[in-house]
């Protein structure tokens, strides 16, 4: 009697052992890189959310006609808007000073996530009538 092969096509063990070899390389390398990722995600946000913070002090400053304080404090949500002290999760110190003319002033502007955050700091030359 003849024996019939079935004419199925099947993977055999090694083939699907080899496959999830590969796979597992794969995704190995991608869990590597996801940290760095994520942190590099997170220093964009907090750049772009600080040029914001940085921008809208600048202006409130120019709409008050340049009078501020040496230590004027402002502080914002992880938004960008302004908000309570206690709440504040990015804060921004202001010095502003002239800018070798009587019309101009030199402000800037170090804003921080919290207290161990390095500081980004942002300088405007702003007109002042």
């Amino acid at each position: 009697m003849k024996r019939r092969f079935s004419t199925r096509a099947a993977f055999s063990l090694v083939e699907v052992a080899l496959a999830m070899g590969i796979f597992a390389f794969c995704m190995i390398a991608l869990l590597g890189i996801l940290p760095a990722a994520l942190g590099a995600s997170r220093k964009s946000l907090d750049f772009t959310t600080s040029s914001h913070v940085a921008e809208m002090v600048s202006s409130r400053i120019q709409q008050n006609g340049a009078q501020v304080d040496s230590s004027q404090n402002f502080h914002f949500d992880d938004e960008g808007n302004e908000t309570a002290a206690d709440s504040a999760i990015y804060h921004a110190t202001v010095e502003c000073r002239s800018a070798g003319s009587a019309s101009l002033l030199l402000l800037k502007i170090a804003v921080f996530r919290n207290v161990s955050s390095e500081k980004l700091h942002f300088s405007y030359l702003i007109f002042n009538p």
